[in-house]
């Protein structure tokens, strides 16, 4: 089960969040983000899917001082990306 789906032309901005052990048998262990998601200061860790294991990216995604860790998939254990990504200060 996905925590999150964030679908084509919706935004949502996440701050100081924690996600952790969620589970997905296809996409995005935590979220899966086909529109627009900032994350901010938000720990995102001990996730599991087939591919993105934390997160499944096919749109935009904007992380700054988080930390994605300890998460697992067969295609991009933290992040799977076919979009456009940008990663700042934040421990993967």
């Amino acid at each position: 089960m996905v925590f999150l789906t964030i679908k084509y032309g919706y935004t949502l901005t996440l701050n100081n969040i924690t996600i952790q052990n969620m589970n997905s048998a296809s996409n995005g262990g935590a979220i899966d983000n086909n529109g627009t998601l900032n994350i901010y200061d938000s720990v995102i860790v001990n996730n599991t899917a087939y591919a993105g294991g934390a997160i499944f990216n096919e749109g935009y995604l904007y992380i700054k001082n988080s930390q994605v860790m300890y998460n697992y998939a067969d295609f991009g254990g933290a992040i799977r990306n076919s979009g456009r990504a940008i990663l700042f200060k934040s421990s993967f």
